[in-house]
């Protein structure tokens, strides 16, 4: 239901559209006053700003440069809009006189007045705020107004009244300047009071004393240190030297955000107030002696000045008019002269005020004045706040639209904030995170982006890309990479093919973010030339020309085609190498998982008994060393011939023994058990005769003899009783049974189990002759598989190894061997057995820790970088089609960009195809982008706790969906801070009553929301309302953890995760520099000359190093500032410092959203002078009644100690403790100084920890720690950085981990090796608890890991499972790779690519390369060339060049004369064309010779007998 008709009965409205325009009004109101008192409007002419800084140049004081202004504004504006200004080229050489009367006067005035009214002002404030419905800040304001009056009347009417008769008889033409020096004046003198005032208000309101209240109100107004206010004032007013003072104005510049150079043309007087008529915007560029002076292409009007004058003319006469003036901004043509068209725009301004006179900017100077104004044509230079034109601009627009039926855009507005007040947002917030957790870790780890992510990163971009995520908002506190984040948004937005437009009003917010893309495009272009079409609009030379160039397109062009070429084979190898890694993950994520570390807790318990009772077995449990290899191989040996022996049979053991007791005995009853075993089984002679023995043998052998005596000449015939006689005996004997009687058989028979028994028994002999009685005992021992000839070989070398004492405890007691080797339950048996239980446990360990090998981090550049190509290839592609498509237009759209107007809206769409991404300033992106609801997918306000509401509305109009990025910890916005609150109630109160009525029964809740509203609520606040989705970032990137300790501890809760490791000595990143004071006072208020002079010594001594780390120096006081500023800029290395160091000078005010190496704080406190209390807090925790601005001075803090990248340097004149403010602070740092040097360095190693001190052994033995001697960090606290990614994660104490830091080419390379000594810290089980072991080996574990290796800080982690057979090797051989790794930029995927173009690019510059349009491909110049056309260069390649028709060939007669020739298709001849004539053809011609043709005609005849005779 639109908002009108929802809340219709509760307010009555009665207007149409009341609450939008009234809110509309209440915005724009907002940004032209900033809701001062009195409502003046803000741009008036200065010299002086409030600090004493110029700010100004009335150049009427130099004759030469106005004339030279006055003939630039009266030419055509496209012959040269430039002037250049050298040094003492225009000077102002005005009589001594001024420079005397101004000295004078300042020594005539008298102060006594002024300090007797500033008391009573003072005693009436101290009684205002007794009262008990006292409105503090009310009074404040009240007490402020009426110090300047004070000084208005008592200083600025006096010094006025003074000088201007002087300057009046001089025919000096600064007298019009005089008129706004009271009020120049009162702010000088105010504006330090009333910054310093909370402090003092703390004293008087907390302990009753006033104590500081009146030394700040003598130090402020006293004689001395007004006058000398005065002198520096008018320093330069009278005289001085052109190039000087604009080098002035460049120095302020610098030292504060969002300032721009204007050339006021033009001045309308009104009392003491001084406005310029019309601004333009100009640059200046410094170059050796010289600055150019560059008008920009528009001319703005003062309207918001000429409003308020004619309303206030107005309301004195009862009339009522329009606005003076309908436009605010008037372009400047190529063909234009600035002076006409001023002259054209005045005379609506001359009607107005009833002038019945005429001036002009053509000619000399006029002035024209009536009983109201004074107008002149005047010119000046001028720095004042950036417009805010576009965004005034923005409102008086749709102003228009709501005033003449509001149309589309007042039904999006109506519904938008009916949505906001009546309605709760769809909070996303548990979707986004369950979407996460339900993620597997391979899809956590592995994901398409061309930058790493954070967690709270991959969160939001869930958050963006979900239906209801329409407004988000994120809380990024100092270094958490919001930068970062806005550039993800930006990449994934591109690569989905929507648009987005990123803005702030911090200048170095937007270079940060350019500078981001620009990177991650960079790694896939071949060369610096390549420009990245990422359009950037209100810069200083806007890049959409360069963008759009011939050349910069060519490049993009020549690039885009080697892209396409194997684009389908490349993209099948990035989702072949996205599934392999994302397999690896998977599978390591689950082996790690299978492994049960309560198993490695047994085993290293039993380990530990068992060393317990043997201590002489320690050494080798340790990890492999090749030291104990052989006897780790012995007793390998001996455990594997145990396993054999204790299969032997007692009656084994038994027959052995009649052998010996020793292995040795044990070996050859084995061997004899085999021959014998063997004999058997091949000569079968126990087959035969089952009780065979050597004895019997013999007696085999004699009735053999015996029988064969027997035989007569009959042979056996007569000798059968013998033969059955000797049957019956052998029977008996042997059981050897012959069922023959005949006597040769018999025999026979006899002389084979002779034969067999002769072959069997001299097998055994050989070795065995003693033991033939052993035989029969054998015979009768089954599974002869157990007793090999292998184990008595072993056995043998075992034997003759424990002769020689070879085998680790066990000595030569013979019996103990053989127990050993037979015996299980011996004691001896029991130890080898534990032994070799133990070892067997540990390699099955071993053999679980074999985890896949991959390389996640150079894995997971490669999948960046091609990501990285895939979206330079969109947003290139996007650019090439709008210029090929739209050449025209790309020409009129860059003097569009040139002169800040407002884009077509008609072609708007086209731009936002050819650029989906669009940075630019939150005050400049109004005057291109027209005002038309959800133009852009995506809105993004980077630093937006400092952009209000009012300035950001135009920006929500323009979005389909914001996000927010900001933090309430840091400062908010200026303006909406200084706004009086008095003001903004007074003009908030309609808005509230369009929407809430004059009705006592109002809706709290919609009051409440109603609220969010105000200008006194950032973007962020007021978003925060309506969010769909809210989140914080917490991984602090910027600074080491003691850098950031501050701010974790004292604004966020220590909720910061700084994820950069210091690998570095704590002095290299804190360090306090005493200077010791001389005792003077400096000549400046609230400057310190010692403690800059210090700074600029450390600065050189940094420079003349070679030491390139930027450098800033952050200071409480903008005097200090100042000062460090001009003596820095007066040094002649000053370029050196700003271009190679970046050299800014920053105030805690100032520095927010900057960011240095080196961060030098001046805190100027010296024992005689201390004004911290002015501007800091006394103290971090509350006490009581404190500082009236607290939140402001403690985000002051937060901002300036954390803009440090490598080092914080606090350079200070008086001891910390005696600190007026901001010693909590110090110690703060003190202590983490402390805290750090309290940790053992390289020398100071556990002496407890034998994992510690073995694992150090292996580091210093490796042969690459010996090439580059890095630094060790031993006990690094890995756990702490492992906690910031889980805050449930608890270390486990068996974990021993060192940081290496090599430096190599000048690069810090930094790993982390951790070792599990787990061995050393398992000897209780309470050691081992949820708390701890559920953190070693789970895939959580490794996704850990594998994050803090996206940071870029490699892990390798070892322990006595993997660290191989050589850990020192190993160790090397891993290490190596890793530093490998690190150099690889993880472009193989799209080398390729990167090769081809940067040949191709070459090959274009040389000429050696040329592109065929046909099948738009990069050829070799060769593949164009064709000798036989006039050019020599074909249009298109070879391969696209059909060939040529056949040429006939020629033959030349005798006589020279050329003749024709045809050769036949069928016999291949060539004959003379007349050859193939034939009349009787219509043609007169046949394709055959004559021979041929009376073939092929005979042929046919034939085949058409056959048909018809068929």
């Amino acid at each position: 239901m639109p908002l009108t008709e929802n809340i219709a009965e509760q307010i009555h409205i009665t207007e149409n559209h009341s609450f939008v325009e009234r809110l509309a009004h209440y915005y724009s109101d907002f940004l032209a006053t900033d809701f001062k008192k009195g409502s003046i409007p803000k741009r008036k002419f200065q010299s002086k700003d409030k600090l004493g800084r110029r700010n100004g140049i009335s150049i009427e004081k130099f004759p030469t440069f106005a004339a030279k202004v006055s003939k630039l504004i009266n030419k055509d504006f496209s012959k040269n809009a430039s002037i250049t200004i050298k040094s003492n080229e225009h000077t102002a050489n005005l009589p001594k006189i001024l420079v005397s009367a101004v000295n004078a006067c300042i020594e005539a005035l008298n102060f006594d007045n002024l300090q007797s009214l500033n008391s009573v002002a003072i005693d009436n404030f101290k009684e205002s705020i007794k009262a008990v419905d006292c409105d503090l800040e009310i009074q404040c304001s009240n007490l402020f107004d009426q110090l300047r009056r004070n000084l208005g009347l008592e200083i600025g009417v006096e010094i006025v009244r003074i000088l201007q008769p002087t300057f009046t008889r001089s025919g000096s033409n600064l007298i019009d300047a005089l008129i706004s020096v009271e009020n120049d004046i009162a702010e000088l003198f105010v504006y330090p009071f009333e910054e310093a005032l909370p402090g003092a208000l703390a004293e008087l309101i907390g302990k009753n004393s006033d104590i500081k209240l009146l030394e700040l109100v003598e130090e402020t107004f006293s004689e001395v240190s007004g006058k000398t206010l005065l002198t520096n004032f008018f320093d330069g007013f009278s005289s001085g030297d052109l190039f000087t003072e604009i080098n002035e104005l460049a120095s302020v510049e610098k030292l504060e955000d969002n300032l721009e150079y204007y050339l006021y043309v033009g001045q309308i007087k009104y009392n003491s107030y001084q406005f310029p008529l019309f601004y333009i915007p100009f640059k200046l560029e410094f170059n050796r002696g010289e600055v150019a002076l560059t008008l920009e292409p528009r001319v703005l009007i003062n309207k918001k000045a000429i409003d308020y004058i004619a309303r206030i003319i107005q309301e004195s006469t009862s009339t009522v008019g329009a606005s003076v003036v309908e436009k605010r901004i008037i372009y400047i043509q190529p063909e234009d002269r600035i002076a006409s068209l001023l002259d054209d725009s005045i005379q609506a301004i001359l009607s107005a005020f009833q002038f019945g006179a005429e001036i002009s900017f053509t000619g000399t100077k006029q002035r024209i004045e009536n009983s109201s104004v004074i107008l002149d044509n005047t010119v000046s230079l001028a720095l004042f706040d950036k417009s805010d034109e576009s965004m005034l601009t923005d409102y008086e627009e749709l102003l228009d639209q709501l005033g003449t039926g509001g149309g589309e855009l007042f039904g999006f507005l109506d519904k938008l904030i009916d949505s906001f007040l009546n309605e709760n947002p769809k909070v996303i917030v548990e979707e986004v995170f369950d979407e996460w957790d339900e993620k597997e870790t391979a899809d956590r780890l592995v994901f398409d982006t061309p930058i790493p992510l954070a967690e709270e990163q991959r969160k939001i971009l869930s958050a963006l890309n979900n239906d209801h995520g329409k407004f988000i908002t994120v809380e990024g506190p100092p270094g958490t990479g919001k930068s970062h984040t806005i550039s993800a948004i930006a990449f994934d937005a591109i690569l989905k093919g929507k648009s987005i437009l990123i803005l702030s009003d911090k200048k170095e917010a937007l270079d940060v973010v350019e500078n981001k893309l620009n990177e991650t495009l960079s790694k896939v272009r071949p060369s610096e030339e390549f420009v990245n079409p990422i359009l950037r609009l209100g810069k200083v030379g806007s890049n959409f020309r360069k963008i759009t160039s011939t050349s910069s397109i060519e490049n993009l062009r020549l690039q885009n085609r080697e892209i396409k070429r194997g684009e389908k084979e490349r993209t099948q190898r990035y989702d072949l190498a996205v599934a392999k890694l994302k397999a690896n993950i998977k599978i390591k994520a689950r082996k790690t998982s299978e492994i049960d570390i309560t198993l490695i807790f047994d085993l290293e318990r039993d380990i530990s008994i068992f060393i317990d009772q043997n201590p002489e077995v320690e050494k080798l449990f340790l990890d492999c060393n090749e030291e104990f290899e052989e006897d780790l191989t012995a007793i390998s040996d001996l455990m594997s011939l145990v396993h054999i022996c204790r299969k032997f049979e007692p009656k084994f053991i038994e027959f052995s023994s009649n052998l010996g007791s020793d292995a040795e005995a044990l070996s050859r009853s084995i061997e004899l058990f085999r021959l014998i075993k063997d004999g058997a089984e091949k000569t079968k002679v126990f087959h035969d005769s089952p009780e065979m023995s050597f004895e019997k043998f013999q007696l085999l052998k004699e009735k053999l003899n015996e029988l064969k005596s027997s035989r007569g000449f009959l042979g056996y015939l007569f000798a059968g009783k013998k033969i059955n006689q000797i049957k019956e005996e052998l029977f008996d004997a042997i059981g050897f049974e012959i069922a023959s009687s005949n006597g040769s058989i018999v025999v026979q028979r006899i002389e084979n189990l002779v034969k067999k028994a002769a072959e069997f028994y001299g097998l055994v002999t050989a070795d065995f002759e003693d033991e033939l009685q052993l035989i029969p005992s054998v015979l009768n021992l089954q599974d002869a598989d157990k007793y090999s000839f292998k184990t008595a070989k072993d056995l043998m070398r075992l034997h003759n190894l424990i002769l020689e004492g070879q085998i680790p405890f066990l000595n030569n007691d013979t019996e103990e061997v053989v127990f050993t080797l037979t015996d299980p339950k011996s004691e001896e048996a029991e130890f080898f057995d534990t032994f070799q239980q133990l070892r067997k446990k540990s390699q099955e360990i071993k053999n679980l820790f074999e985890l896949n090998n991959y390389n996640y981090l150079l894995e997971k550049k490669e999948i960046e970088t091609y990501n990285a190509l895939k979206l330079a290839s969109e947003i290139d592609r996007r650019v090439i089609t709008f210029v090929d498509r739209y050449k025209s237009d790309a020409a009129i759209l860059a003097k569009i960009i040139q002169r800040k107007m407002k884009f077509p809206r008609d072609k708007f769409d086209v731009i936002k195809s050819a650029f989906p991404c669009m940075i630019c300033s939150l005050r400049d992106y109004a005057e291109y982008i027209p005002l038309e609801q959800e133009m852009f997918d995506i809105v993004i306000i980077d630093e937006a706790s400092q952009v209000s509401i009012a300035q950001a509305f135009p920006a929500i109009i323009r979005a389909k969906k914001m996000i927010v990025l900001g933090d309430r910890k840091q400062f908010g916005n200026v303006k909406t801070t200084n706004a009086s609150k008095e003001l903004n109630s007074a003009y908030f109160a309609k808005v509230k009553d369009a929407i809430l009525g004059n009705q006592n029964s109002i809706d709290t809740e919609l009051e409440v929301k109603t609220d969010l509203l105000n200008i006194s609520n950032s973007i962020l606040d007021f978003m925060e309302g309506f969010s769909n989705f809210s989140i914080m970032l917490k991984k602090h990137f910027r600074g080491y953890p003691e850098m950031i300790s501050f701010s974790s501890k004292y604004f966020y809760s220590y909720s910061l995760q700084a994820m950069k490791l210091r690998g570095k000595k704590i002095d290299d990143v804190l360090e306090f520099i005493h200077v010791e004071d001389d005792g003077n006072f400096d000549l400046y208020k609230n400057t310190n000359h010692l403690e800059a002079e210090e700074i600029l010594k450390r600065v050189l001594e940094q420079l003349e190093k070679g030491d390139l780390n930027s450098v800033a120096v952050i200071t409480p006081f903008n005097e200090q500032q100042a000062y460090i500023s001009k003596i820095f800029s007066a040094h002649e290395l000053y370029p050196d410092m700003l271009s190679k160091l970046k050299f800014r000078c920053f105030t805690f005010d100032s520095c927010q959203g900057e960011e240095r190496d080196y961060i030098f704080y001046s805190f100027v406190a010296s024992p005689g002078k201390d004004k911290l209390w002015t501007v800091l807090p006394k103290h971090l925790e509350q006490q009581g009644e404190e500082e009236l601005d607290r939140n402001k001075r403690m985000q002051r803090l937060n901002v300036a100690f954390s803009r440090g990248k490598e080092k914080l340097i606090f350079v200070h004149s008086k001891p910390i403790s005696d600190f007026s403010a901001g010693r909590e602070v110090l110690n703060h740092y003190v202590q983490q100084i402390a805290n750090a040097n309290a940790v053992p360095d390289i020398s100071a190693v556990d002496p407890n920890s034998k994992a510690e001190g073995r694992v150090l052994e292996w580091i210093q033995k490796m042969p690459i720690y010996l090439e580059y001697q890095p630094e060790i960090k031993p006990q690094f606290p890995i756990g702490d950085y492992l906690k910031r990614l889980d805050s449930k994660y608890n270390h486990p104490s068996y974990r021993v981990d060192f940081l290496l830091t090599f430096t190599i080419k000048e690069k810090q390379r930094d790993i982390i090796l951790e070792y599990d000594g787990f061995e050393f810290h398992f000897n209780n089980k309470e050691e081992v608890d949820a708390g701890n072991w559920q953190y070693y080996l789970t895939e959580k574990d490794v996704e850990r890991e594998h994050i803090l290796e996206g940071y870029g800080y490699k892990m390798l982690r070892i322990n006595k499972f993997n660290v191989g057979d050589d850990p020192i090797q190993t160790l090397n051989d891993r290490i190596s790779e890793i530093l490998k790794d690190f150099e690889n930029k993880g472009a193989s995927l799209i080398q390729e690519v990167l090769n081809d173009t940067a040949a191709a690019h070459e090959g274009f510059r040389t000429g050696t390369v040329r592109h065929c349009k046909k099948c738009d491909a990069n050829k070799p110049k060769a593949d164009f060339e064709d000798s036989s056309i006039p050019s020599g260069m074909r249009r298109y390649c070879k391969t696209c060049t059909k060939p040529p028709a056949a040429k006939r060939k020629r033959t030349i007669s005798k006589s020279g004369t050329v003749k024709h020739t045809k050769k036949c298709p069928t016999c291949k001849k060539t004959f003379p064309l007349t050859e193939f004539v034939d009349k009787s053809n219509k043609s007169g011609k046949r394709s055959l010779c004559a021979k041929c043709k009376k073939i092929s005609n005979r042929k046919k005849a034939e085949r058409d007998r056959a048909w018809h005779n068929r």
